[in-house]
């Protein structure tokens, strides 16, 4: 069974650079470029592992850890 990971960041290089490396592993990977759009998707799909940048232009990174950790459980680096 694939692991899903789940890239928030607004640095469209290293979310593709991420992305490559992560899909090589054999990981079902997803990418978001803001919270809003991080938000939605969390509420439909389950994450083994979500890999957050902490400050981007839409906002706090630990605003959305607190939003996330209410919704479910999974990991975030």
């Amino acid at each position: 069974m694939k692991k899903n990971i789940l890239i928030v960041d607004d640095d469209q290089r290293l979310r593709d650079l991420l992305k490559d490396y992560l899909t090589e592993k054999k990981l079902d990977v997803y990418v978001c470029d803001d919270f809003e759009n991080a938000s939605e998707i969390i509420q439909h799909f389950i994450f083994d592992l979500i890999i957050l940048d902490r400050m981007m232009p839409t906002g706090d990174g630990i605003k959305l850890v607190s939003k996330i950790k209410q919704i479910c459980p999974t990991p975030i680096v």
